[in-house]
């Protein structure tokens, strides 16, 4: 119990290494509201992560986000996911999705969320 009191007072959200504006708009957009209302989310990424297949093919690209949520009881917390887009062929990707990485939700302190 000491351990779990300790990790909710002490998580924080990630530095945002990239801003973009329509990067965001596509996470709060693609955002599944049953996890609460987004508090913070900062894209933890600089550069786009390219993952290729057995061939050396690009299959996606993608950048890591943290998000700070409240939910309907209260309580604060921190999720991770990333924003990706599937690779098309001829150096062109699809447009950007968002998805949450499953089990991914971690009570944080809601006083921390913009620390």
């Amino acid at each position: 119990a000491r351990k779990a009191a300790y990790d909710i007072e002490h998580r924080r959200v990630g530095k945002a290494l990239t801003v973009d504006a329509s990067l965001d708009a596509v996470i709060r957009r693609d955002f599944n509201k049953d996890n609460g209302s987004i508090l913070r989310l900062s894209i933890v990424d600089r550069d786009w992560k390219i993952a290729k297949n057995e061939y050396g093919i690009p299959a996606y690209k993608s950048k890591d986000v943290e998000i700070a949520v409240k939910e309907k009881d209260g309580k604060c917390y921190l999720m991770y996911g990333s924003v990706f887009c599937n690779y098309s062929g001829g150096g062109n990707y699809t447009a950007p999705k968002f998805n949450t990485d499953s089990g991914s939700q971690f009570e944080m302190n809601c006083a921390n969320v913009n620390k």
